[in-house]
């Protein structure tokens, strides 16, 4: 079973990511802020991480830098959903798979499970 972490400050989308993806397999925990999220990655290695862009404290970029700060394991595999466009340039600098949320929510989700094994 694919073990996902989902961050996002808005709770519609958490939950909405949560349900799709644990109806593909996956077992996801859900944060609305990034500090436990960091907490949770660093105690079990997720398969996956999703994270918001834009967040109170921290930008997805942060996050990621947090969670894949051991240059002895392999970086966790990272998604950062952006609702504004002018970030995706940064992002993927940073070698982070990019998804804008104006694509529509099935188009992300589409392309969330595109990028990932999740169960047969």
């Amino acid at each position: 079973m694919l073990n996902v972490i989902i961050i996002d400050d808005n709770e519609e989308v958490l939950h909405l990511l949560k349900y799709k993806l644990e109806k593909l397999g996956a077992h996801c925990k859900v944060y609305s802020e990034p500090d436990s999220a960091i907490v949770s990655a660093t105690l079990k290695r997720p398969d996956l991480v999703i994270c918001d862009f834009k967040m109170p404290v921290y930008n997805g970029i942060d996050v990621f830098d947090q969670i894949n700060n051991n240059p002895f394991e392999q970086p966790v595999p990272f998604v950062i959903l952006s609702g504004a466009d002018n970030h995706r340039e940064e992002i993927e600098r940073e070698g982070i798979e990019y998804i804008s949320k104006t694509s529509g929510f099935e188009s992300v989700i589409e392309k969330i499970v595109s990028k990932l094994p999740i169960a047969s």
